[in-house]
């Protein structure tokens, strides 16, 4: 069971009244630049960072990451054969009598013309 921290996923609200997330209001270091107010193309005043002249953003995230707290746990993840998912598809050479971007039935089989060149299986057709 993986334990979370509310806290950060939390909302609450700048001085200006502006939702922000809590991790940000207790760490404004963290915010890679001026936590301000713009006004957007709808004339609505919305919460921005606006950048900090002369600063260079890749050293600033680099700065950032050495100050996160946490610990992270590597997940081993099965990653399928692809080669495998490959050949359960089966594609065949598209139909130049079927429409580009339709459905058509090969031996019982649907295929989904997607080019000019190709289709791929949907799966099998069955009457009702």
């Amino acid at each position: 069971m993986v334990e979370r921290q509310i806290l950060v996923c939390s909302g609450s609200k700048t001085e200006d009244g502006f939702a922000i997330n809590q991790y940000f209001v207790d760490h404004p270091e963290m915010a890679l630049g001026e936590l301000t107010s713009e006004s957007t193309q709808y004339g609505r005043e919305e919460c921005t960072v606006r950048p900090i002249e002369g600063a260079v953003l890749a050293e600033q995230l680099a700065e950032a990451v050495q100050h996160i707290e946490g610990q992270y746990t590597e997940v081993e993840v099965e990653t399928p054969d692809i080669a495998d998912a490959e050949n359960e598809r089966h594609i065949l050479p598209a139909d130049p009598d079927v429409k580009n971007f339709s459905y058509t039935v090969v031996d019982g089989e649907v295929y989904y013309s997607c080019s000019k060149s190709q289709a791929v299986s949907c799966g099998k057709c069955f009457a009702t």
